[in-house]
């Protein structure tokens, strides 16, 4: 992963301005499959199935996505993973451990970007992607905005993990039998 910013050694880079508009021929999912740590309190696991319509909604973008890879950049609203602040270090680390429970993700250097649904009230379903060339490679599917959480109702980050991963955690729905 690269690590960038006013503390590392690289050059900062904004996805918008770079990198938003470069053809998209093809988006690979490389996470199709549920993953959970205790220890990083991180699950993807779903509760129910495609009877929820925020899991038909996800489905409907995955599908866009896939079969649209040229509107990937009016779905998904993007930003580059960097560290501005010694308190980034640490969200950008927790990105890589979270990341690293995929087998898929190649260990190289690269710049992650975390995205969100652009036009959507889908504040919590996030994907972490790469590109190379005219292909974005999803890595992660974030269904509850716990790798880069937010404070939430006056609640610290800290805090507001917990408590979503505490909801979550018994869920057992693979999404790769949900969503894929």
């Amino acid at each position: 992963m690269n690590l960038q910013g006013k503390y590392s050694n690289t050059k900062i880079i904004k996805y918008p301005n770079k990198y938003r508009n470069i053809p998209t021929n093809e988006v690979v999912f490389l996470n199709k499959k549920s993953i959970k740590d205790d220890r990083l309190k991180f699950t993807n696991f779903l509760e129910r199935g495609l009877s929820s319509s925020r899991n038909q909604e996800i489905k409907n973008t995955i599908c866009t996505l896939t079969e649209n890879p040229e509107k990937f950049d009016y779905v998904v609203k993007s930003r580059d993973i960097s560290i501005q602040t010694r308190a980034d270090l640490k969200k950008v680390k927790r990105v890589g451990e979270i990341l690293q429970l995929n087998l898929e993700v190649p260990k190289s250097n690269q710049i992650i970007f975390k995205g969100t649904l652009s036009e959507s009230n889908e504040r919590g379903f996030q994907l972490l992607f790469t590109m190379d060339n005219d292909k974005k490679y999803i890595y992660l599917i974030d269904l509850y905005h716990l790798i880069i959480p937010s404070s939430t109702n006056r609640k610290k980050k800290s805090f507001s993990i917990l408590l979503e991963y505490e909801k979550r955690k018994k869920y057992k729905k693979d999404i790769q039998d949900v969503l894929f």
